[in-house]
């Protein structure tokens, strides 16, 4: 069930801008930061790249006070890597 990329960018718009809320952090050019982790994370799905974000929000892969393209990509990369392990660790 794959989104088309104006479905995915919608998709990770919405997921940031509540990250912005839950974080009291505001995301100086949302447009860009979408563009790169699209692009950067191109093969990933929507939907774990949408749980990175939940994820980092709560502080589960340290504390942020601003949201970067770093960041997020941070958080992401930090989540794929705990999933990987798990599925790997089930083998």
């Amino acid at each position: 069930n794959q989104l088309d990329p104006q479905e995915k960018e919608f998709s990770l718009k919405k997921y940031l801008t509540v990250a912005m809320e839950r974080t009291d952090c505001e995301i100086k050019n949302i447009d860009n930061l979408v563009l790169d982790i699209l692009l950067e994370f191109k093969n990933e799905k929507v939907i774990d790249v949408k749980e990175a974000i939940r994820q980092g929000c709560f502080g589960k892969f340290g504390i942020s006070y601003k949201i970067t393209t770093q960041v997020v990509g941070y958080w992401i990369n930090q989540y794929l890597n705990l999933k990987y392990k798990r599925n790997q660790d089930r083998l």
